[in-house]
C-alpha cells in the first residue's frame, strides 16, 4: 500500500510547470507579443491617439489597426532582442531588467519617433517626446516581458 501512495503524481507540482519555449528567440517572441498586448490595451484605454495617429503615421497611414500592427511588430522584435540579451535569470532579475529595458525603449522612442515622423512629413510630437503615458505603457510591457521571459524559460 505504501508503494502505491508514493507513485501518485503530485498535483501541485504539475500545476506549477510552465512549458519551456525554445529556442531563445521564440521565447522572446512569445513574451514580447504578450507584453505588447498588455501595453496596447493600456494605450488604447488611456491614450488612443498614440496608436491611431502617432504609431500608424510611422507607416504613412492612420487608424488604430495600423497602430496596433506597429506596436505588435515592435513588441515582438524588442522581445526577441531582450530574451537573446538576458538569458536565464531569476524572476526578480528579469522583471527589473524588463523595466529598465522599457525605459530605454521609451528614451529611444522620445528621439526616434519625432525624427521619423518629421522626416516622412507627418505631424510629429515635440522633440524629445517624453510622454508619461507612453512610459507607463512601456513599463507595463517591460514587466510582462520580464515575467513572460522567465516563465517560458523555466
Amino acid at each position: 500500500m505504501t508503494a502505491m501512495a508514493s507513485e501518485r503524481p503530485n498535483p501541485s507540482a504539475a500545476r506549477t510547470r510552465t512549458p519551456t519555449v525554445s529556442p531563445t528567440w521564440l521565447r522572446g517572441l512569445a513574451a514580447g507579443l504578450i507584453g505588447g498586448l498588455g501595453a496596447g490595451v493600456f494605450l488604447t484605454l488611456t491614450a488612443p491617439t498614440v496608436l491611431s495617429e502617432t504609431f500608424s503615421a510611422l507607416l504613412w497611414a492612420s487608424g488604430t489597426a495600423v497602430g496596433w500592427l506597429v506596436l505588435v511588430t515592435a513588441s515582438a522584435a524588442a522581445g526577441i532582442l531582450f530574451s537573446t540579451a538576458v538569458g536565464r535569470q531569476a524572476l526578480s532579475t528579469t522583471v527589473v531588467l524588463g523595466i529598465g529595458y522599457s525605459v530605454a525603449l521609451w528614451l529611444v522612442a522620445a528621439v526616434a519617433l519625432p525624427a521619423w515622423l518629421g522626416a516622412v512629413g507627418a505631424t510629429a510630437p515635440p522633440f524629445p517626446w517624453l510622454d508619461p503615458t507612453l512610459l507607463a505603457g512601456l513599463a507595463l510591457y517591460g514587466i510582462v516581458l520580464g515575467v513572460g521571459h522567465w516563465l517560458f524559460g523555466r
